[in-house]
């Protein structure tokens, strides 16, 4: 992720208008200025920056020194004082670290791999005080990484998802949450060069 920072930290800041996670969360929660946040593999830091005027804090974890530094530049630049980014694995993190010790009243992953098991998942229910939030895509196709997938005889990633859904819903609904789906399609144009695309697709 380190050698994407800079292509994330370039994407548009997102508004509670134009996005649709921002706007569930907003119409959802009953956020304000005494709210805490947790930003689960914050990447480029737009989630965290966007809900700066609306909430107390956000903090923002991501495994990537390189995404923490652009966000981090980021905030600066859109004067979101109360927003953090801190360069941490969440998967190594154990809930008593001092960092989210204390819990936070929203706790969200977004479109993020950082929750990739069980254990994730029930670390970001120990903290949530009030609500949580993953968001995983339930049928990503990209053409060019399914073909060479196939070349290489590896099943598709997004085949999985279906499965960590479930898991997720239900290990929320043992714990006390009162889980709830929210859909959207939607579609990503990413023209790239061949060149480009040879260094993208030799890291992931």
């Amino acid at each position: 992720w380190n050698h994407r920072a800079e292509e994330f930290s370039k994407r548009p800041m997102p508004t509670v208008n134009d996005h649709l996670f921002l706007k569930n969360l907003l119409e959802i929660t009953d956020i304000g200025p005494d709210t805490t946040v947790l930003d689960i593999g914050s990447g480029g830091g737009h989630l965290s920056i966007a809900l700066a005027p609306y909430v107390k804090s956000a903090l923002g974890l991501d495994v990537s020194g390189n995404m923490v530094k652009h966000a981090s530049e980021s905030a600066k630049e859109y004067n979101a004082d109360n927003v953090r980014f801190v360069h941490k694995d969440w998967g190594a993190m154990a809930s008593d670290d001092p960092l989210i010790e204390n819990g936070f009243d929203i706790v969200f992953a977004h479109m993020t791999p950082a929750i990739g098991k069980a254990a994730d998942f029930i670390k970001m229910m120990d903290i949530a005080k009030k609500y949580l939030f993953m968001t995983k895509p339930v049928r990503r196709h990209n053409p060019t990484e399914e073909g060479m997938w196939k070349h290489m005889g590896i099943e598709p990633l997004f085949m999985s998802s279906d499965k960590d859904l479930a898991f997720a819903f239900m290990l929320g609904w043992q714990r006390g949450f009162n889980p709830q789906f929210f859909y959207e399609d939607r579609i990503w144009d990413n023209i790239i060069t061949v060149d480009e695309a040879l260094e993208k697709y030799k890291h992931e």
